[in-house]
């Protein structure tokens, strides 16, 4: 599958080091909140749990329950903070996350590239920490939670940053291996109390500083799926 509009390796090269998250002025001008209440909800592969944290509580949790337009627009004010699991009960995914967290910048141009070279498309989301980042992987449809793990974990192997401890999401095969059988969830972007600094938003590695895309809709609506 060719790259589309995600980074390619050969363009990023100019941003080693820079480390992303530099706020686009545009960034809200395309973005508005219907939009990106729509766009939230095709995270979510099960339409009964999410991950939720508020202030005043040491981390977040699962909570059960429906996900309302309330509910992912506080998320979007920044009140709160809203997270989707990445296995449904069938145990497929719709998505595979990278999570760098505690590496350094050069893993992602490595990662990049090493999709690049095996046709693999990847979305870069600057974490809510400075200096982290989200490598999203969306599916045309919805596949197998190991395949989605192999595929994560194949990425990291080829990019030499595999056995490093970082982290896979879904991070089970099968929903029958957790104590509660739900899984884990990734915080969602586009939160309120991030986005304008330019976190949990997907940045440009094809520019310099690698700001974040002014339309982050539009960008995710036409990034490419991985065919089944």
């Amino acid at each position: 599958m060719k790259q589309g509009p995600v980074a390619q390796s050969e363009h990023a090269g100019r941003c080693r080091g820079k480390g992303g998250g530099v706020r686009d002025p545009g960034i809200e001008e395309r973005t508005d909140g219907a939009r990106l209440i729509g766009a939230l909800q095709s995270f979510f592969v099960r339409e009964d749990a999410y991950g939720l944290w508020m202030p005043g509580v040491p981390k977040g949790k699962t909570e059960m329950g429906a996900i309302t337009q309330d509910l992912l627009g506080n998320h979007l004010k920044g009140t709160v903070r809203v997270g989707a699991h990445s296995t449904d009960r069938y145990d497929r995914a719709q998505w595979m996350v990278i999570d760098l967290d505690a590496v350094p910048v050069v893993a992602v141009l490595d990662i990049m590239g090493a999709a690049a070279k095996h046709g693999v498309s990847l979305s870069v989301e600057a974490s809510r920490t400075a200096g982290r980042f989200h490598l999203w992987s969306l599916f045309a449809e919805r596949v197998p939670a190991w395949k989605a793990r192999a595929l994560g974990q194949g990425l990291l192997t080829a990019a030499g940053w595999g056995n490093r401890g970082i982290e896979v999401f879904p991070k089970q095969d099968s929903l029958a291996t957790t104590e509660k059988g739900m899984g884990n969830f990734v915080w969602l972007p586009w939160n309120g109390a991030d986005l304008p600094q330019g976190r949990t938003a997907f940045l440009d590695l094809n520019r310099e500083h690698w700001p974040p895309y002014a339309d982050q809709v539009g960008f995710l609506m036409s990034a490419p799926r991985i065919p089944v």
